[in-house]
């Protein structure tokens, strides 16, 4: 289970990586690193996903500075 503060701290040192998948979509849909940083400190996880051979994820749904809904995957 991906727990928010672990997710907050990553952000906050840097610790974390874009998948190939979710870095080009990220470019499809115009967003910058900061929206996706933004959404990651201020969003709320909606939905855990227990190990499912690659480590546990989860969704998390947030806001960026234009008030659009992003929801993103988050794996350790």
């Amino acid at each position: 289970m991906l727990k928010k503060s672990w997710i907050k701290q990553c952000v906050q040192k840097s610790e974390y990586y874009f998948s190939k998948h979710g870095d080009q979509e990220r470019k499809n849909d115009n967003l910058t690193i900061i929206e996706i940083e933004e959404t990651l400190l201020n969003g709320s996880v909606i939905e855990q996903y227990p190990d499912t051979g690659r480590g546990s994820s989860c969704l998390l749904a947030g806001f960026n500075k234009y008030e659009n809904r992003l929801i993103l995957f988050v794996g350790k």
